[in-house]
């Protein structure tokens, strides 16, 4: 006869007869909203709900909403013509703290455009945005002070602006697919435990404890508790 356990090793699942077989859900990507340890928004591969529909922002748009309601907020940037952008890349390079920013204004819907590249790639635009912000910060400043005492012409800032952007973009695109394909693993993980708690339920004749679930997994008791935990999380969003 198998040892029945210890009660303090007894899942918890918030139900009142404690039955992990019939408390657990099954998971989809999202489902359970945010993961408050891992501090991220958990999405299903596809970048759609449950519904079907396109996957949002954190803002509730979409991502192309989220670009094109950012581009409009430009629009309020004054631009500036070709002559006028070199005498501020000369002002800003003699020092002048006023017109070094204005050009970094100026080039922001530049900087912006650049994201449309990962356009259909099921990113966070949001992030997006403020990677190429910093890029562009720092773009124009390592332009500016690398360039010399000759001041750099217009073309050879577009082409520095454009490269650090798009650089910081591939990088932060990368990062993102990461997570997402990590918390995909979470999910599936999740879901395998529900179905091993089923089939042990049904072999013990009461919940399984959480060292037993452990061995069976082939996983620490650590990771079965955090899976539970989130698990539980889902049961109360």
């Amino acid at each position: 006869m198998r040892k029945m356990g210890n009660a303090d090793d007894q899942p918890k699942t918030g139900g009142g007869d404690g039955a992990l077989s019939d408390g657990l859900p099954y998971l989809e990507v999202g489902d359970y909203g945010e993961d408050k340890s891992r501090g991220t928004d958990l999405k299903d591969a596809e970048g759609t709900d449950e519904t079907g529909n396109e996957e949002k922002d954190d803002g509730g748009e979409s991502s192309d909403d989220a670009l094109s309601l950012y581009l409009n907020e430009l629009q309020s940037v004054p631009e500036f013509s070709a002559g006028e952008e070199e005498q501020l890349i000369r002002k800003a390079h003699s020092g002048d703290a006023a017109a070094g920013k204005r050009l970094t204004e100026g080039n922001l819907k530049f900087a912006a455009s650049l994201i449309a590249d990962f356009k259909g790639e099921e990113l966070n635009v949001q992030e997006l945005i403020g990677e190429a912000n910093l890029a562009l910060v720092n773009a124009v400043s390592a332009c500016l002070s690398g360039s010399g005492e000759t001041a750099p012409d217009r073309d050879k800032l577009h082409e520095e602006i454009r490269k650090t952007v798009l650089a910081a973009l591939k990088i932060s695109a990368e990062q993102q697919k990461s997570q997402n394909m990590s918390d995909t693993e979470v999910v599936r993980k999740a879901n395998l435990l529900s179905e091993v708690t089923t089939v042990m339920a049904g072999e013990l004749g009461r919940q399984p404890t959480i060292p037993e679930l452990a061995e069976r997994m082939h996983t620490d008791e650590e990771t079965i508790r955090s899976l539970l935990k989130m698990s539980m999380q889902a049961m109360e969003s």
